[in-house]
Order: structure tokens, then C-alpha cells, then sequence
């Protein structure tokens, strides 16, 4: 009689439990912005509420991947399984998931793929979307100041490094997404920057290497809907115990035009000199370009060697590799200064060693 009066007691147990994880969400909760992990790769999940049609909840959203692709994102609760969420990414193979989100506290979603061969994920919740959102005249609130107050671990070796920050008046970030470079190369363990809830103002970041020298910290704020524009980014160059002051990043003059007015020399001759130009956009200019002239994707410059100039130039006289009436691809190397996102870009442009062209 014991035996089954326990049995008994142990199946209620396990029924009422799904019952009261349920009571303890709606279907409001699992809107907010996710790192998603997966058999696939990792990325960013939004979700947000867009209507209510009798018993269920229809969300739509956006995934972006670690490459900066973005999909779209459609899902849907039903009333009757309030934590349980099913949701399709439109990827070019559109993949499905099916998840339940926890309740204690309701900061992650867990469950599978329903495909063929099921595979299990993971949502940490790194921000809640506010609704409705609010409009701010200043166009967001900035990081005004940031601060590494301490480094953990052993000069050139892994460890840690602690951030402390300020914003100014305005609205807030939904979420923010740190790194930490030296010399132009992120140092974040792992290569990929923390993205964090914007309500935060600390954060404790593992990193490959501990320098004792200035670092590039970059934050890019992601605000919500409203406010102009909704993406910005903010640089500061640290050192180690002191408050800097946090700006605005500037944009990289972007190569737009290359001209070859001049050409010396013919098949028959072993270097051909010529004379290039180049313009560019708007923006911050380079600090130099190293600049390479590629044929059936070999160098044909003397020796192999890329020509450097400073990014003030806008004309060189370049020797070449014999003169060939083929498409030829011209590559710049830009280099930035610091406080201008991103510090490196390359510019290509195909064509014939002869006329005008525009990438």
C-alpha cells in the first residue's frame, strides 16, 4: 500500500511541475534580444511580440550571425504551453525550433531543432525589447567616459580586464557589444566581442593577452526602435586605471575612383611604368595604403614587394611587370587611424591597365 501511495505521489509531482513552470510565464516573456547557439554556429536573436489572434502569440524577429548576415525570424505560443515556443529562422534552408523558456529567472530558452536530426541550442537573454518604445530628442544616450580599473593575470599572457563606464543623458541601449583591441587586433578570448544588457556599466572580459599598454576599447550601442540612428559607435584608447573619455567613431574615407592617366612601355619590354591616381569618399583618410597589381592572381610588381604611400597621396608612378592588354586587379590596402571603425579595409578594382574605373 506504501508502494503505491508513493508511486502515486511521485506521478503527481511530475505532472503538476510542467503545470506550475508554466503559470509562471506568459507569452509576453520571450520577447528580447538572445546569444543563440547552435549545431550552426552562433549569432544574435531578436524577438518581438507582434499580435495576438485568439490562443496564440505571433512573434517576428531577425537572427544575426558572428559574419554579420541577417535572417528573418517568424514564431509563435500558444496559450495552453505559455513557456513553450516554436520559431523558423529563413535561412536559404529555413530551419525550425522548438523551445521552452525558464522561469527562475526567465533569462534563457532551451530545446531543439525539429528537423530529421534533431539538435539541441541554447538562448541566453542579453536584453528585453521595452514596448512601446520611446523616442529620445538626442538620439540615444552615449558612453561619455570608460575606465579599465583593473587587469587580472600576467603581462603578454590570458586573463582578465575590468570595464567601467558612463553614459549621458538620453535614452539608454537595449544592448552593447564591447572589444577590446591592441594594435588594431582584438584581444576578447575567443575573437568575438561581449554583448551585454545597455542597462549595465561593468563587465569583466577574458582576454588572450594582459598589456599593460593603451587599448582601443570599441562599444557598439544598439538602441531601440526610435531612436535616430539605431546603431552607433563610441571609441576610447585606455590605459589601465584611468577614466577616458569616450567618442564617437569616425568613418573610413572609402577609395572610390583609380585613374592611369600614363603608361611607358609595351609587351616586348621588361617593366612598364606607369602613372595611377586615386580618389576618395567622404570620411576619415587613411594613414597609409600599401598597394599591390595583380595578373592571374600573381603580383607583377618588381621583386614582389607592395608599394606603401601615406594616405595624404593621391598619385604614384609605379613600375609593373611587363604590359599585357588583360584585366589586371588593382588591390589598396588602407590603413586607418585609431578612432575610426573599421582601422583596416581593402579596396579592388578589376580592369585593364588603360582608361577609368570605379569599384
Amino acid at each position: 500500500m506504501k508502494h503505491i501511495l508513493r508511486n502515486g505521489v511521485l506521478m503527481l509531482f511530475m505532472f503538476l511541475c510542467p503545470v506550475l513552470s508554466m503559470a509562471q510565464v506568459c507569452p509576453n516573456d520571450f520577447e528580447g534580444r538572445y546569444n543563440l547557439a547552435w549545431n550552426e554556429g552562433k549569432g544574435i536573436l531578436s524577438i518581438e511580440k507582434q499580435k495576438g489572434v485568439r490562443n496564440v502569440t505571433y512573434f517576428n524577429g531577425n537572427y544575426t550571425t558572428e559574419d554579420k548576415k541577417t535572417y528573418t525570424v517568424k514564431g509563435k505560443v500558444n496559450l495552453s504551453r505559455p513557456n513553450e515556443i516554436t520559431f523558423t529562422i529563413g535561412f536559404p534552408q529555413s530551419q525550425e525550433f522548438r523551445g521552452y523558456l525558464m522561469s527562475k529567472p526567465i533569462d534563457a530558452i532551451t530545446g531543439n531543432t525539429l528537423a530529421k536530426n534533431p539538435a539541441g541550442f541554447f538562448a541566453a537573454r542579453i536584453a528585453t525589447i521595452p514596448t512601446p518604445a520611446k523616442t529620445s530628442s538626442n538620439g540615444g544616450s552615449p558612453i561619455t567616459s570608460i575606465e579599465i580599473i583593473k587587469a587580472i593575470g600576467r603581462a603578454s599572457s590570458s586573463g582578465k580586464l575590468m570595464l567601467l563606464w558612463e553614459y549621458g543623458s538620453g535614452e539608454r541601449p537595449i544592448s552593447l557589444s564591447i572589444d577590446i583591441c591592441s594594435e588594431g587586433k582584438s584581444i576578447i578570448l575567443g575573437g568575438n566581442p561581449l554583448t551585454i544588457s545597455g542597462s549595465m556599466t561593468s563587465a569583466e572580459i577574458n582576454v588572450d593577452q594582459v598589456f599593460y599598454i593603451p587599448h582601443e576599447i570599441v562599444c557598439f550601442l544598439h538602441y531601440p526602435s526610435g531612436i535616430v540612428p539605431e546603431d552607433k559607435i563610441f571609441v576610447a584608447n585606455c590605459r589601465i586605471g584611468e577614466k577616458t573619455v569616450c567618442l564617437p567613431a569616425k568613418q573610413p574615407a572609402p577609395i572610390i575612383k583609380i585613374d592611369i592617366p600614363k603608361i611607358t612601355g609595351s609587351e616586348t619590354v621588361s617593366f612598364t611604368k606607369m602613372i595611377m591616381s586615386w580618389e576618395y569618399g567622404e570620411g576619415e583618410k587613411p594613414v597609409s595604403l600599401a598597394i599591390d597589381i595583380q595578373r592571374d592572381g600573381g603580383t607583377i610588381l618588381p621583386m614582389g614587394e607592395l608599394i606603401t604611400v601615406k594616405g595624404t597621396e593621391t598619385q604614384k608612378e609605379i613600375s609593373i611587370w611587363r604590359l599585357l592588354d588583360i584585366p589586371h586587379d588593382i588591390i589598396f590596402y588602407a590603413h586607418y587611424l585609431y578612432g575610426t571603425i573599421p582601422r583596416e579595409k581593402i579596396y579592388t578594382f578589376r580592369q585593364r591597365i588603360v582608361g577609368k574605373s570605379k569599384q
